[in-house]
């Protein structure tokens, strides 16, 4: 019996590619079930988005870590490009074992921050470690926007 490559793929994803399977234990507080990994890879390799997931590090030349404001006189944000500064009211949720845990004073000099919290716990996968926090976040952002 032969083996297509294409059958192996979510095995890639686990082992190779960066090792996804490694980052939701390692970025974690609280490891995910077995499950849920193998759910997330099979989406990632269902819908062929994991190139697209890691392009901001690529972007970085692999470097998880923001600029600091102070690297960037001539605008006074993380952002090398003006351009970039955000118009529009925008939120921010802080966890502390997020990859590069941006200070919320850092954050604000992106743009027009009108809202933010901070969290005792959760990390770079939060969607997926506290999803009732995060969406708790969410509503909240929008309700203050509302009035």
């Amino acid at each position: 019996m032969t083996v297509e490559t294409s059958q192996l793929e979510p095995y890639h994803l686990l082992t190779t590619h960066d090792r996804i399977g490694e980052k939701f234990l390692s970025w974690t507080d609280t490891d995910p079930s077995t499950d849920t990994i193998l759910a997330h890879v099979t989406l990632y390799w269902l819908t062929s988005t994991f190139p697209r997931a890691i392009y901001p590090y690529a972007a970085q030349g692999g470097r998880p870590h923001p600029i600091s404001p102070k690297d960037n006189p001539a605008t006074g944000n993380i952002h090398e490009n003006s351009n970039f500064y955000i118009t529009k009211p925008f939120g921010y949720s802080w966890f502390p074992q997020e990859l590069a845990p941006v200070p919320v004073s850092w954050a604000a000099t992106t743009g027009n921050l009108v809202w933010h919290r901070s969290h005792e716990s959760g990390g770079h996968f939060a969607a997926m470690e506290k999803p009732d926090v995060l969406v708790g976040d969410v509503e909240d952002f929008v309700k203050g926007l509302e009035g």
